[in-house]
């Protein structure tokens, strides 16, 4: 549903510069081509969106359980990037790269089998990303470029898992790092800002990234324990950016 209401968005774009311009925003003539050409640079701000889904189960001779939870994660994050790219008849493309530190995280906790006496809790954070990824576009005014991106993402998680039995004497902590490489789209909308110096100029725009999902796994062992967890992860990314040419 996010990703239909973000398309609205982009063809609401293209309707107003019909309005604007008594013009087919598809007609080149129409556009008078400014920018969106060379190399730039730029800051991001940006809210996390994380979906998990994690399942637990244990096999052991006293302690035989399994528990499944939807965890939600929520984070905000910046970044910087650098790309380069060219409008051709009001098409564009072009490529760009980056990386972002993020403070998302979430958590959830259950107890099973024995109610209280035996707990399990898992906590996700998500700590940075770098991205690259190909950029495709159109620009639809003078002043106006939507586009889309596709490309991967590599991001670092960190993992912590609890479990605990009274009645087994068992209070298993086990943290793990994991870098995740993941499949990546994006669409946006980029605009021209008032020039800060002369000759130069900035962009503002606003942008939505997905990331696709991912399964992860993990073992869990201690003395004559043994469990394990599967994980899978999704993320939306709302970002404002304010770009520079360079």
């Amino acid at each position: 549903m996010h990703k239909i209401i973000f398309i609205y968005f982009l063809i609401l774009c293209s309707g107003l510069n019909v309005f604007a311009q008594g013009c087919s925003p598809l007609d080149p003539r129409c556009i008078k081509i400014t920018s969106f050409n060379g190399s730039y640079m730029g800051t991001s701000v940006h809210q996390e969106f994380h979906r998990a889904k994690t399942s637990t189960q244990t096999n052991n001779e006293t302690f035989d359980a399994s528990v499944e939870n939807k965890l939600s994660m929520k984070g905000t994050a910046g970044g910087l990037f650098v790309g380069v790219g060219a409008t051709k008849s009001t098409l564009y493309s072009g490529i760009e790269g980056g990386g972002e530190i993020s403070n998302a995280s979430g958590n959830h906790s259950s107890s099973f089998v024995d109610g209280v006496n035996n707990a399990h809790q898992t906590n996700i954070r998500k700590t940075k990303t770098f991205f690259l990824m190909g950029r495709l576009g159109k620009q639809i005014k003078e002043d106006c470029l939507v586009y889309l991106k596709g490309g991967v993402s590599v991001s670092d998680y960190s993992f912590l898992f609890n479990l605990n039995s009274e009645i087994n004497d068992l209070n298993l902590n086990k943290s793990e790092n994991k870098r995740i490489i993941f499949p990546l789209i994006a669409f946006g909308v980029e605009f021209l800002a008032p020039k800060i110096f002369e000759g130069h100029e900035a962009r503002i725009g606003i942008e939505y990234d997905y990331f696709f999902k991912k399964n992860i796994s993990f073992n869990h062992m201690e003395n004559t324990f043994k469990g394990a967890s599967d994980i899978q992860l999704e993320n939306d990314v709302l970002k404002i950016r304010l770009i520079y040419k360079i």
